[in-house]
């Protein structure tokens, strides 16, 4: 008998559950008869309400209860003005999501927050004002953003930039009375995250933490608002072991830059950049660094990049190489020039101690089996030919007047070793530089200079 009431009480629980989902299923589905349409006006007004952005000619309306209860939009047009002269984009995938009670009386509307996904936004700099406008001054409930493109657009209506993003999120903590932005996205082929705080209650100073994944560099942002048109901040940068911190200044459409002088620092930079049209102007100093790993990088960095540089990149950036940790060669530097989606070695010199100085004429990079090699035309200059005699141990018997040597010399990007082809004294050889020319060619080899000093003495030998 009591086998038969456990029956009963199962049968009515799993009666009951059923019941109640069933119930909640159909109280959830209900929305999806209501006729939207007619709400279309009152929701565009409810958006510019609680997120202070304006999005018109909403169409085709559904409600959804799935993954929760939202209205998914089929389009609208996007603007950030009232007269809606700059459309920012024609949207075709608009998620709100609203609370379920509110939607059943129709007249009091509540949405929670905004979603955009798969969509394009095209940003004059004048938009861009406005964004920053409405990130510091406007009130927003929460808005995301997924799987899209932001594109900037210059005075001449060319897009100058192209920022997919992953993720966008913008929201206010209403516990911390803070506003909050955080990105995944990526700029210039590089994959980012980015995190953004501002306090509402000193709007004029803000935060932010973005951080590259290749190269692995980390920034920190501290940002003052003098006035509507300048702007001071402190970035910190950390890279690899290094930190470095820059002081800037924004007036309008330029950016100016100086970095702090520290004692143990090994990289300072300044210069600025123009948005108007977009153009940089760096210049860097390394300082007490390892040969060997000052080339390693410049060649590697190179290498991923030099044909990868979006079309609208350009500027300069002049490096200078200073207390070079290195028996033979003090200091130097390398000029990249940025132009037409290329990276161009624009100027160089290597001065080498008490001897003079090299000069790289033509660069090139090939692989093969797996291997990536840099190969060079380069010229060394002499001025002081007794000290380089002296240097490399030629006997006094096979010294020649000596004003420059030529030769080609090739570079394993991902080890020490280096190869040595066209070499000649005070002319240089008709041998034009590539890797399949290169084959037929005598190559002498070294990884270390005493290999590079017996070839340099080989080859003065055979002169006499």
């Amino acid at each position: 008998m009591r086998n038969i009431f456990k029956k009963l009480d199962t049968f009515k629980l799993i009666f009951i559950t059923f019941g109640i989902v069933f119930s909640f299923i159909l109280f959830l589905s209900i929305p999806t008869i209501f006729n939207y349409k007619i709400l279309s006006t009152k929701i565009e007004k409810k958006i510019e309400s609680d997120f202070s952005l304006k999005v018109s000619n909403i169409k085709n309306i559904k409600y959804r209860f799935i993954p929760s209860p939202h209205l998914n939009i089929g389009s609208g047009n996007f603007y950030l003005d009232d007269n809606q002269k700059n459309l920012i984009s024609e949207l075709k995938d608009i998620k709100l999501y609203v609370s379920i009670f509110n939607l059943y009386k129709a007249k009091n509307i509540k949405i929670k927050k905004i979603i955009f996904e798969k969509e394009n936004f095209y940003l004059n700099y004048s938009s861009l004002r406005k964004i920053i406008d409405h990130i510091y001054n406007k009130k927003t409930k929460e808005i995301i953003i997924k799987k899209s493109k932001f594109f900037i657009i210059d005075p001449n209506k060319n897009v100058s930039a192209i920022s997919p993003l992953q993720k966008f999120r913008y929201f206010t903590n209403n516990k911390t009375n803070q506003k909050k932005i955080k990105i995944t996205g990526n700029i210039f082929d590089t994959d980012y995250d980015f995190k953004w705080s501002n306090d509402a209650n000193s709007k004029n100073l803000s935060n932010f933490n973005m951080k590259f994944k290749n190269p692995n560099i980390l920034l920190q942002n501290s940002l003052e608002i003098q006035d509507h048109n300048k702007r001071e901040g402190e970035i910190k940068i950390n890279f690899i072991s290094s930190k470095l911190y820059i002081d800037y200044t924004y007036d309008k459409k330029l950016i100016n830059f100086k970095s702090r002088e520290e004692k143990n620092s090994p990289f300072s930079i300044n210069g600025n950049i123009n948005l108007s049209p977009f153009y940089f102007n760096f210049e860097s100093n390394i300082k007490n660094n390892n040969i060997d790993i000052i080339i390693k990088s410049i060649l590697l960095n190179y290498f991923n990049f030099k044909d990868q540089v979006h079309p609208n990149l350009n500027g300069t950036i002049n490096i200078n190489l200073k207390k070079i940790k290195n028996a033979y060669f003090n200091n130097g530097h390398v000029k990249f020039s940025f132009n037409n989606s290329q990276i161009i070695i624009d100027d160089n010199k290597i001065n080498v101690r008490n001897i003079g100085e090299i000069n790289l004429i033509k660069n090139s990079f090939y692989e093969q089996n797996g291997n990536v090699f840099f190969i060079t035309d380069l010229v060394l200059n002499i001025n002081d030919e007794k000290e380089f005699y002296k240097r490399l141990s030629i006997p006094i018997k096979n010294r020649v007047n000596l004003k420059k040597i030529f030769l080609t010399l090739e570079k394993n990007i991902d080890n020490d070793n280096f190869s040595i082809y066209n070499f000649s004294i005070n002319k240089k050889s008709k041998q034009s530089i590539n890797g399949e020319g290169l084959r037929n060619l005598e190559k002498l080899e070294f990884d270390n200079f005493q290999k590079f000093r017996k070839i340099i003495k080989d080859y003065f030998s055979n002169l006499s």
